[in-house]
């Protein structure tokens, strides 16, 4: 029992905070629970702790979680970057605020984190996923405002929708296999491309992968500062962790394996296209930044998918996509806290509003320099070393496929727009004068708890960077040693080469061209058309349902009016607990449990075609 009580720590202090009302207090019992739980992995890495406790028994349910592996890496960036937030919050919450509710939600999505990372099969995978989820929802929706609500709906929706396809999956899984495990033989007649694809559906909607990425510019701009830097850091990382997973799952597999990388590289080149360019056409930073959250998965699938595709010739694109996850975990946290830091300020974060900022907020910008640095791929920050396996590995995969030689020439391009949007991010913030008069808070912003959660981070960008050998040597290669059937890597890489120094250098001379002819012709403020948006087609598909089902009702009304009932009084009893824990006013708990105005036929109909699915191959 040992390693799940580390691993419910979080959650153990967000139901201790609720006993706690002075704000600080609460911080510090978090700050316990994350240090005891990091101590305790450190102990699993060292094999200090030699005993762990892996099993939960529970009745007619046996979950289990894994000592070894990329999880345990994983695991320790989350604990990495919710002391960050931890420590960030008590500059962004007012000590009289009573965020019992918040630090309750941030420890559940923590635990859920863990449990997706050190799940050791997908049964407890899958639950320690779906827990996140309901959680980081809470996240999203804290500020109650009505963005905050229609953001929260989208990301309910959407992460109903993966968790029934994983579900889904999951029964065939078992079906077929009569087995939960990750590296569990199919039987014959199995089929495994069906199961693949659901798995690899369910999981991207986490990951932000086109096309189910919409819920994510939209949750983490609502979300609070230090719970985005949480999302975005290392909650989407959860999806890639999953598909990565699945990847594994078919390594047996060597056919199947190389069609679903293929697929995966694709899909990775199109994310991160789409993501940079709808990065660089917002003017608030918070959706920029969650832009650029969706183009830098895309590298991270496009690494997986090449590793798949190559299988054991695949081992620099397998560690490039896994070394990227860590260096995007810490280097978009830091990001997301800079624009926190620069609100507190301004309070807004209009980048055409904004201006001069260096002079106001230093250490803001010393860290939101190197955070820029890392995200570019500068030599000598955390990106350079990641991106630059990413390459190699994309050449190995172009050199088995010609076919895929338009795929380098994408990355050199969408490279060269992260620059650009970079560029304009830091000159737009920091750079001039204030483009409109600002009134200084009356408190001092960059305080020490907030330059100390910037720090951590800002120094993990740095360390990352400049020891890529130590990182992939001593933490990578046998973190990864499980995964050696579809392309454990057996490499020495040799990152700081003039090849791979002027292959960045061709990017940062294109991003800078780039921010001169956006500029010039004032390309930065264009606007796609409706029908190029994801969530235009996405309202029309469940505007349909809706008029689907309306027609429909009278053939099934006294199910949904059953249903009803009972989910009303769920509703009430979710009210009167919220009322508990929270000192807002009642209209606004109430609105908070009511699913953020889902429409709940549409819900019905997911359910029960879940249901069938279940039934049919169970």
């Amino acid at each position: 029992m040992l390693m799940w009580l580390l691993v419910l720590a979080p959650l153990f202090a967000g139901v201790l905070c609720l006993a706690v009302k002075d704000f600080r207090r609460q911080v510090a019992l978090s700050l316990i629970a994350c240090m005891a739980a990091a101590g305790g992995i450190f102990a699993l890495w060292t094999g200090r702790l030699t005993d762990p406790g892996v099993e939960l028994v529970l009745p007619g349910l046996r979950l289990v979680l894994s000592a070894e592996g990329i999880g345990l890496v994983l695991a320790a960036f989350a604990l990495l970057l919710w002391l960050a937030s931890l420590f960030f919050s008590l500059s962004w919450f007012q000590p009289h605020e009573d965020n019992r509710r918040y630090m309750l939600l941030l420890g559940a999505t923590c635990t859920g984190i863990l449990i997706t990372f050190l799940g050791g099969d997908f049964l407890t995978l899958f639950l320690g996923f779906e827990m996140m989820s309901l959680a980081s929802w809470g996240l999203v929706i804290h500020t109650q405002t009505e963005k905050a609500y229609q953001a929260g709906g989208l990301y309910l929706y959407l992460g109903v929708a993966g968790g029934l396809l994983l579900l889904t999956s999951l029964a065939m899984i078992y079906h077929y296999t009569g087995s939960f495990a990750f590296d569990a033989p199919f039987a014959a007649g199995a089929p495994v491309e069906t199961i693949m694809l659901l798995m690899l559906a369910g999981f991207g909607v986490k990951a932000g992968m086109i096309p189910v990425h919409v819920w994510l510019p939209e949750a983490h701009p609502a979300a609070p500062v230090p719970a985005s830097a949480l999302l975005s850091g290392i909650l989407i990382k959860t999806g890639a962790y999953g598909i990565l997973r699945t990847l594994g799952l078919a390594a047996s597999l060597p056919e199947v394996l190389t069609a679903l990388g293929l697929t995966v590289l694709l899909l990775g080149i199109i994310t991160m296209t789409f993501g940079v360019l709808m990065a660089l056409l917002q003017h608030e930073a918070k959706r920029m930044l969650a832009y650029h959250s969706i183009s830098q998965m895309g590298y991270i699938l496009t690494g997986l998918g090449t590793a798949a595709f190559l299988g054991a010739a695949g081992g620099e694109g397998l560690v490039g996509g896994v070394y990227h996850m860590l260096n995007h975990s810490v280097f978009k946290a830091l990001l997301f806290l800079t624009a926190g830091s620069v609100y507190l300020y301004a309070r807004h974060l209009d980048l055409y509003k904004l201006g001069g900022m260096a002079r106001l907020l230093p250490w803001t910008f010393a860290f939101g320099l190197i955070a820029a640095l890392g995200i570019t791929g500068f030599p000598g920050f955390n990106g350079f070393a990641s991106k630059t396996m990413l390459h190699h590995g994309l050449l190995t995969a172009i050199a088995a496929l010609p076919r895929l030689a338009w795929t380098e020439k994408v990355f050199t391009v969408v490279s060269a727009g992260t620059v650009c949007s970079f560029i304009k991010f830091i000159w737009l913030i920091f750079g001039g004068k204030p483009t409109e008069a600002l009134s200084p808070p009356k408190e001092k912003v960059e305080t020490w708890p907030l330059l100390t959660g910037m720090g951590l981070l800002a120094a993990g960008v740095i360390a990352l960077g400049l020891f890529p050998n130590l990182v992939t040597n001593r933490i990578l290669l046998p973190a990864l040693a499980d995964l050696e059937s579809f392309g454990a890597p057996a490499f020495q890489p040799h990152l700081y080469s003039l090849t791979a120094i002027l292959d960045i250098g061709k990017a940062f001379v294109l991003g800078a061209i780039f921010f001169w002819a956006g500029n010039r012709w004032n390309l930065f403020h264009l606007s796609l058309p409706k029908w190029l948006s994801m969530r235009y087609w996405g309202g029309l598909a469940l505007q349909g349902v809706d008029n689907g089902m309306a027609n429909t009702e009278k053939g099934w009304g006294r199910i949904c009016a059953v249903s009803r009932r009972r989910f009303d009084k769920l509703e009430t009893a979710g009210e009167k607990f919220l009322q508990r824990v929270d000192c807002r006013p009642q209209s606004k708990v109430q609105q908070a449990v009511s699913i953020i105005n889902l429409n709940f036929n549409t819900l019905m109909v997911m359910a029960v075609l879940s249901l069938v699915l279940l039934l049919y191959f169970t």
